[in-house]
């Protein structure tokens, strides 16, 4: 169960890299339909400035954001699925869990988290497909 009506099944992965202070999460929402999907998607835009161009294999839906703290995340929607892949960075050491409380703006994405955001939504997408 996922707390969103239109689309009450989903799944999410966490990781964390301690040593290198950065974690990733893939989170996927099956919705009743396409339009729920999109629906998602458009309330997601309003939130956040873009950042940096998602991979053009997710599809014209995609689109990647930085939200408050240095946190860079992709969305897109296959179908009626709504899925989304996030890269926080500077996690403290000691941190158990990849939450927050920074409201600085978040530094420019650097080419090498670039890559691992790209490279995770990118394995997303094709296990989703």
């Amino acid at each position: 169960k996922t707390g969103v009506k239109s689309c009450p099944d989903g799944a999410q992965e966490a990781f964390e890299n301690a040593s290198n202070q950065t974690g990733v999460i893939a989170e996927v929402l099956v919705c009743n339909t396409k339009k729920a999907a999109a629906a998602l998607l458009t309330s997601v835009k309003a939130e956040g400035a873009t950042s940096s161009s998602p991979p053009k294999q997710l599809g014209s839906s995609a689109l990647e954001l930085s939200t408050s703290g240095p946190v860079y995340t992709i969305y897109w929607q296959q179908g009626d699925v709504f899925a989304f892949v996030g890269l926080e960075t500077q996690i403290p050491a000691s941190s158990s869990s990849s939450t927050t409380t920074t409201t600085a703006p978040a530094p420019p994405i650097t080419a090498a988290e670039q890559k691992v955001l790209s490279g995770a939504a990118l394995n997303q997408f094709k296990r989703v497909g």
